[in-house]
């Protein structure tokens, strides 16, 4: 369990993009939106409770592909 204290500090995290194509990510609390090209990783820091989404592209429509929190990209 995470208590309060845990879910207001921000941790270091690291995402990696296993995909051969780019994604978008965003952590809509964090105020963050990045286009992670394929096989490249993105450091940043968030909060514990943070939930990362991982967009991809089919044909011309934007997919949501994964939800991740960041308690899970703990660098």
């Amino acid at each position: 369990m995470i208590s309060v204290a845990e879910k207001i500090k921000k941790i270091n995290c690291i995402f990696r993009n296993e995909l051969d194509k780019m994604v978008i990510i965003t952590i809509e609390s964090e105020g963050i939106e990045r286009v992670i090209p394929a096989f490249g990783c993105l450091e940043f820091k968030a909060k514990a409770d943070a939930e990362l989404k991982v967009y991809t592209y089919e044909f011309v429509t934007m997919c949501l592909s994964a939800r991740i929190h960041c308690l899970e990209l703990l660098a």
